[in-house]
């Protein structure tokens, strides 16, 4: 999700160099001549430093566009750039340059991205600008073995930028990208992954736009793998503790095999709150809940695991999910493991008390026989 967010923003940076490079077409020669207009463009409407190595060129087919070796994109008081570009082309109709009464349309064409350490291949980008909205139609690009498709819009690019998007990732190898995006997190995620997320969000920072951040998203992974945190053993930690038994070594890989994981979420204010996750295997099923919040990077989820196997417990095993994203709490809810314990040995009670209950008229009536008889 992050990763989504973060691609948004620099579509939206590189549409507004890409305007404004073929807006100024008409009164240059040299494309190299725009290089400090474009720079200090670029800072007064998003506050982002940009710099571009290497001679801008020409390019007239199929449209009329110019080409730049590499450019990044960053903040001014640091050094690591926000987004580096390699191969760049940005081409539009000559005809729309010529007519102010236009809408200005292009595309621009990346061989290359990398944005917090993501990579996307062969990324277009359709554009349109008119009555000061931003179009971005379509969007596609390879990444991770799979694909990215979807559109988005921005207004407000001067002020406080509005953007609204919808976009999907297709058959991604999230074991690459996880591994790009957080190779410091406790838990990995690996499979063929399947991503949708329709948002809005508003503001020219990380912090605003996660603040503001608000749609839904859904997400399939297929024949997955989920390292640092072993489901398998924490049923069995529960088995032994319901029946006074004593835990076994927790098994050196500590990671959890599955089938199959649905679910979705809603996101709001930088919020997202999930109930319907649904993890399958051959061994259990796992049903969870919870939130995530995207602005401090914590989480607050619980795990419901039912065994498939032969085990004694009769309910689902409750699974707590707390803390940093980074480095999570993951335990067995012991509080909610005893209340089921205490409303099964209730349960047990109960049915013995109204067994005994239903024969009671019978053994008054035999107890009342053998006095009557005597």
């Amino acid at each position: 999700m992050r990763f989504l967010r973060i691609l948004v923003a620099i579509l939206g940076l590189l549409v507004i160099v890409g305007i404004f490079i073929m807006g100024s077409l008409i009164f240059f020669v040299d494309p190299n001549q725009l290089k400090p207009t474009i720079i200090n463009e670029v800072m007064k409407q998003t506050g982002y430093r940009l710099h571009i190595d290497g001679n801008l060129s020409w390019s007239f087919y199929p449209r009329l566009g110019i080409k730049i070796q590499h450019m990044t994109v960053g903040l001014p008081n640091q050094l690591d750039p926000l987004i580096d570009l390699r191969d760049v082309r940005m081409t539009t109709l000559l005809s729309t340059l010529f007519n102010r009464n236009q809408a200005l349309q292009g595309a621009i064409y990346i061989a290359e991205m990398r944005s917090a350490n993501v990579h996307l291949q062969n990324t277009r980008i359709g554009l349109e600008w008119k009555n000061n909205v931003l179009s971005l139609s379509p969007v596609t690009a390879s990444l991770y073995a799979g694909s990215l498709s979807g559109i988005a819009h921005g207004s407000q690019l001067s002020a406080t930028p509005l953007w609204d998007w919808d976009i999907r990732l297709n058959h991604i190898q999230l074991q690459s990208l996880f591994q790009d995006l957080n190779s410091n997190h406790k838990i990995k995620l690996s499979g063929i992954g399947t991503i949708t997320i329709q948002a809005t969000t508003a503001g020219k920072n990380n912090n605003q736009l996660l603040k503001n951040l608000n749609g839904v998203t859904t997400f399939n992974v297929d024949k997955g793998l989920l390292q640092g945190i072993d489901l398998n053993y924490l049923v069995q930690s529960a088995d032994a503790l319901l029946n006074k038994q004593p835990l076994s070594i927790p098994p050196k890989d500590n990671q959890t095999l599955f089938n199959q994981m649905t679910g979705s979420a809603v996101i709001k204010n930088g919020m997202a709150i999930s109930n319907d996750l649904l993890l399958t295997s051959s061994a259990f099923t796992t049903k969870g809940s919870g939130s995530i919040n995207l602005v401090d990077q914590t989480l607050d989820y619980q795990l419901q695991v039912t065994p498939l196997q032969m085990t004694k417990i009769k309910w689902a095993v409750p699974i707590l999910m707390t803390g940093s994203l980074q480095n999570p709490s993951i335990r067995l809810d012991t509080l909610k493991l005893n209340v089921l314990v205490t409303q099964d040995q209730f349960e047990k009670i109960k049915s013995k008390i109204q067994k005994e209950v239903k024969q009671l008229p019978d053994k008054v009536d035999k107890f009342l026989q053998r006095l009557m008889d005597n």
